[in-house]
């Protein structure tokens, strides 16, 4: 019966740090999602339309047309990444408790 005791606590105790581990890295994800989404991809989108048709005027060098570009698919990655860790996550704790949040 201890055994069954120390078993069932040992479980209690895995499933309790998986659950924190989880429900941080939503909430790491989904902050870093909102504010990539907030503003700093927007602009990193507005920057590259900027840059380029400015570039087609011969306002800009193709070495500034290219940085901008990859500053845009940078971030624009970077919200992807975060994106698919969010929903990983969420999935993942919904595993864990059984059903989907609340």
């Amino acid at each position: 019966m201890r055994r069954t005791e120390h078993d069932q606590d040992a479980a209690r105790a895995e499933l309790e740090a998986a659950l924190d581990r989880t429900w941080n890295l939503a909430t790491r994800s989904h902050d870093e999602v909102a504010a990539l989404e907030g503003g700093v991809l927007e602009r990193a989108s507005q920057v590259l339309e900027a840059v380029d048709e400015g570039y087609r005027e011969g306002k800009f060098e193709l070495t500034d047309l290219i940085d901008a570009q990859r500053t845009y698919f940078d971030v624009r990655a970077r919200w992807l990444r975060s994106l698919a860790d969010h929903h990983l996550a969420v999935t993942e704790l919904e595993r864990l408790i059984g059903g989907p949040l609340p």
